[in-house]
């Protein structure tokens, strides 16, 4: 979701692009500690932050076509700016409408929600090739954090992204591992992406809190979210949940 890269080959487990496809995976886990969470503030700061920058640039904007400014130098900026607010104002309600739901723990079945939430984005149908085993989490804090890491996965690797979701045992936990083909991450930058406002270079302009939702919201339920770095091959989000009693 960084560097670009030069498309590998298609590996044909994994489906055509632009489909979800589900395995289990059968590498040996790594031991890797998932960051400290960012708190609800921590979110929100960041959301009111990007959005007052956008809202001045806008104000800015104005301001300067008023005092003489050419139209054809002024507009491109302001449309942006409010392209910008508009992504953050969703980001934010998105955000606020989670923090409403309140984190009663059940059991859930995650492929069928994220066979769902893929549809809904435009990603394809789920053709599962392996059953995912169940989590215990909150349904409606589960399908926020599904959907933006496959949004967050579009935006970076285009249309025709194809994203491999898989599962791995850890004790007393279960983890999710959703794997994409776009342009990946560098270790640093699998470090970073679940703080608010990270921006990874070259990456398309948005609310850069999404992530950070992620994280936020795994920690809601118990839970942990951490990226991996697959030099060459895309980038990896877990979702880590624990195992229903």
């Amino acid at each position: 979701m960084s560097a670009s890269r030069a498309r590998r080959p298609r590996d044909p487990r994994r489906g055509r692009a632009g489909i979800l496809g589900v395995r289990v995976n059968d590498r040996p886990p790594r031991r890797t500690a998932p960051a400290p969470a960012p708190t609800d503030h921590d979110v929100l700061d960041a959301l009111a932050h990007q959005l007052g920058s956008s809202l001045g640039a806008i104000v800015n904007g104005v301001h300067l076509l008023g005092s003489g400014g050419a139209l054809a130098e002024c507009l491109p900026g302001i449309e942006q700016a409010c392209a910008n607010a508009r992504a953050q104002l969703a980001a934010a309600r998105r955000w606020l409408a989670a923090l409403e739901a309140v984190p009663r723990l059940e059991r859930v079945e995650p492929g069928a929600v994220l066979g769902a939430v893929a549809a809904r984005l435009g990603l394809g149908r789920l053709q599962p090739q392996a059953p995912l085993p169940a989590i215990r989490a909150c349904p409606a804090l589960f399908e926020r954090q599904v959907e933006e890491v496959l949004d967050n996965a579009r935006r970076h690797g285009g249309a025709r992204v194809q994203v491999t979701v898989g599962a791995r045992a850890l004790g007393e936990q279960v983890e999710l591992w959703l794997a994409d083909d776009g342009p990946g991450w560098t270790p640093e930058a699998a470090r970073a992406a679940f703080r608010p406002l990270c921006r990874m270079p070259g990456a398309p302009a948005g609310p850069g809190v999404g992530l950070a939702i992620v994280a936020a919201l795994a920690a809601r339920q118990g839970g942990a979210a951490l990226g991996r770095a697959r030099p060459g091959q895309g980038a990896e989000v877990c979702l880590r949940f624990a195992v229903p009693a």
